[in-house]
């Protein structure tokens, strides 16, 4: 319980109300299992990943893979008292095969932003964004094929990577 009282210390001035948004989505959009990826945005960037299972119709559980904690409002909030940006992308399983071998995933990006020193900002990323981001190496700039399994979603639409090879 100690670690609890700490956080809530720690990031008390965040507004949570954009956060709850972001944790109603992530349970619209998960079937079975996901994961789902956070990165911030800095020179010492911060990077998670956590494992998204279904609990019940209406809940989710977390885990973080490096940490193992389970709180992952928290760890968000932590995130964001001292970085500017929370980007997420949620990775979920479909339970259906492209080809009749590899699993179908679908890719959702978010972005959680400090727009003052309390207010946060929840924005989903539009799955063209999410495509270019997905397609591009970061160390050369060049672009890579997407992968055929994923399709990228957004709040418009979405791509699917096997019409785009």
């Amino acid at each position: 319980m100690e670690r609890i009282f700490s956080d809530f210390r720690y990031n008390k001035n965040i507004e949570r109300k954009s956060i709850d948004f972001f944790l109603k989505e992530l349970n619209e959009r998960v079937g079975n299992k996901a994961l789902l990826v956070l990165t911030t945005n800095g020179e010492d960037f911060l990077y998670d990943e956590w494992v998204v299972n279904r609990k019940s119709k209406f809940s989710l559980s977390y885990q973080s893979n490096f940490t193992k904690s389970k709180r992952l409002k928290s760890t968000i909030l932590n995130m964001l008292v001292e970085r500017l940006v929370v980007a997420a992308i949620l990775v979920c399983e479909t339970e259906q095969k492209y080809k009749d071998e590899i699993e179908i995933k679908e890719i959702w990006g978010y972005r959680l932003i400090k727009k003052t020193k309390k207010n946060i900002y929840f924005e989903k990323i539009k799955h063209e964004e999410l495509y270019n981001y997905c397609t591009i190496d970061i160390s050369s700039g060049k672009n890579i094929p997407p992968q055929e399994e994923v399709v990228y979603c957004g709040p418009e639409g979405k791509i699917c990577g096997w019409d785009m090879i």
